[in-house]
């Protein structure tokens, strides 16, 4: 197995941790907040860390 194919097996598990942490802080957040608009802008906020995080791992593994 190559680096290359080692570091998209290595993306792919990264991004989906990283949907899980998403997806559980989303769900904490859904119970502390009462409204919805409050909960989307967490998921939204959270999504989008989650996001910068795969291009900083990305980015270090050689990815994208």
């Amino acid at each position: 197995m190559s680096y290359e194919q080692e570091g998209a097996i290595l993306m792919d598990y990264s991004l989906f941790t990283w949907y899980g942490i998403t997806a559980i802080i989303t769900g904490l957040a859904s119970l502390r907040y009462k409204t919805l608009k409050e909960t989307i802008e967490v998921a939204l906020f959270t999504f989008g860390t989650a996001t910068l995080m795969i291009g900083i791992i990305a980015k270090f593994f050689g990815g994208i």
